[in-house]
């Protein structure tokens, strides 16, 4: 998948804007990555890494993941 279109999706898939169908390619293209590179991901314009994982982490609670 080309990067800028990668970058498109997860920048989507952050803001909680992508499509199902986006969502899922970004999914199967995750699943088959190597995962011996750092994978990058782009967060919003200033955000830094605690605000963004505080940010997902409420969006995980909210949808109901993460319960154990």
């Amino acid at each position: 998948m080309e990067n800028k279109y990668l970058e498109s999706l997860a920048y989507k898939f952050v803001l909680g804007t992508a499509t199902k169908e986006e969502a899922q390619l970004l999914h199967l293209w995750y699943d088959a990555e190597d995962m011996e590179r750092p994978v990058y991901v782009c967060t919003a314009k200033g955000e830094d890494e605690y605000t963004t994982g505080k940010r997902l982490f409420k969006k995980i609670q909210a949808s109901g993941g993460g319960k154990r």
